[in-house]
C-alpha cells in the first residue's frame, strides 16, 4: 500500500492551516473570514472553494485556472458531505469517530485518512496522491465547524434572548 503523509499547523485563532511533508513546507489553506470562501494549494497545486450562492450551504470547486472542477453537498443533519468532481470522480467526507478528531474523505477504492487535535494534524493518502481531494477534506471539516459555531451562536442568542424577555 502507498501511503504519504501530510502533516497541518493551525493557531487557535488562525484561519490559516499550514502543510508540512517530511519537515518543509508543501502547502496551505486559508479561510476568509465570515465569508466560507477558502483557498489551498498543496504541492503546487491551486484550489478555490466558494458558496455557491448567498443562502446556498453547498460549494463549487474551482481550479487555479478559475474553471469550476466540482461541488460539494452537504448534509448537516448528519454531518457528512458528498464530493463530486467533473471527471466523474465522486467521494464522500464522514467523520469516523464520535468526537470529530478524525474523518475520511473516501470514493473509487481510494482515500485520505485525517487525524486532529484543536491545533495541529495530519493526513495520508492511501492507494493515491490527489491534492483537490485532500484540500477539499479538510476545507469540508473547517467548514462545518464554522457552521457549527454559527448554528451555536444563533441558539445562544435565542435562549438569552428568551431568558431576559
Amino acid at each position: 500500500m502507498n501511503t504519504s503523509q501530510i502533516v497541518w499547523v493551525k493557531n487557535l485563532l488562525d484561519s490559516r492551516y499550514l502543510l508540512y511533508q517530511n519537515g518543509k513546507q508543501v502547502g496551505f489553506l486559508v479561510n476568509s473570514a465570515f465569508k466560507m470562501y477558502f483557498t489551498g494549494e498543496l504541492n503546487g497545486k491551486r484550489i478555490f472553494l466558494n458558496p455557491r450562492g448567498f443562502l446556498n450551504s453547498n460549494l463549487n470547486i474551482f481550479n487555479s485556472e478559475k474553471e469550476k472542477i466540482g461541488e460539494i453537498k452537504f448534509d448537516f443533519w448528519k454531518l457528512r458531505a458528498k464530493i463530486y468532481f467533473s471527471d466523474s470522480e465522486e467521494y464522500e467526507f464522514a467523520y469516523t469517530n464520535i468526537f470529530h478528531l478524525n474523518w475520511i474523505v473516501a470514493g473509487n477504492n481510494k482515500s485520505v485518512n485525517y487525524t486532529s487535535t484543536i491545533s495541529n494534524g495530519s493526513f495520508e493518502f492511501e492507494n493515491f496522491q490527489d491534492e483537490k481531494v485532500a484540500l477539499t477534506g479538510l476545507a469540508i471539516k473547517s467548514y462545518l465547524v464554522q457552521h457549527g459555531y454559527s448554528i451555536s451562536t444563533v441558539i445562544f442568542l435565542l435562549i438569552v434572548l428568551l431568558v431576559v424577555i
